[in-house]
């Protein structure tokens, strides 16, 4: 009998120390998760999503295409869940700042324009949580974007935790304030 309790303790202690190495082991698990959005939008607005997901330097990216038909305006919605360590480290103005300069470097490409040359006005409106957002207005003469037309609105807000949107608006300035003050992800 004492052989046998012997053997099970050595097999309870084994089992121990094999438990407590497989539980140091640590390591991050990153996942998506359908959530929903809202925006409260004039009803002849339509909201498409783009069928490419984007994921790159910690950051998966879904966009949508906003558009209205009469009178006529458009604008690219993109929803972004950052999941990279040094870019939350940095916080949300870094996040934004790097947004707002990727989209800079976009529309400045094949022109002899800086993105700074661009802006023609900045102002602020009031998201879904009643924080401040800074938007741009650029003027898109000569760069990539001008076909939509001749002025977009540029902005890039916390929707909360790691989640972020940015807005490059074609729309007149109450219908980019009413995207910005109504989009919420649950």
């Amino acid at each position: 009998m004492k052989h046998r309790d012997v053997i099970l303790v050595a097999t309870l202690i084994g089992f121990a120390c094999f438990m407590q190495s497989s539980l140091a082991l640590d390591v991050n698990v990153y996942g998506l998760c359908e959530r929903n959005m809202s925006l409260d939008l004039d009803p002849n607005i339509q909201i498409v999503p783009d069928e490419n997901d984007e994921q790159s330097s910690g950051i998966f990216a879904q966009d949508f295409t906003i558009a209205r038909a009469i009178p006529k305006g458009c604008a690219v919605l993109q929803i972004m869940d950052v999941y990279d360590d040094d870019m939350l480290l940095f916080g949300p103005e870094f996040i934004t700042e790097v947004w707002t300069m990727s989209v800079g470097l976009a529309m400045t490409d094949f022109t002899e324009y800086e993105y700074n040359d661009l802006v023609v006005d900045s102002w602020s409106t009031i998201d879904s949580s009643g924080n401040n957002v800074t938007v741009t207005t650029i003027a898109t003469n000569n760069t990539l974007m001008n076909a939509m037309g001749s002025k977009a609105d540029v902005a890039n807000w916390n929707l909360g935790g790691n989640t972020y949107a940015g807005l490059i608006s074609f729309f007149d300035r109450n219908t980019t304030k009413q995207i910005i003050g109504t989009l919420t992800i649950n």
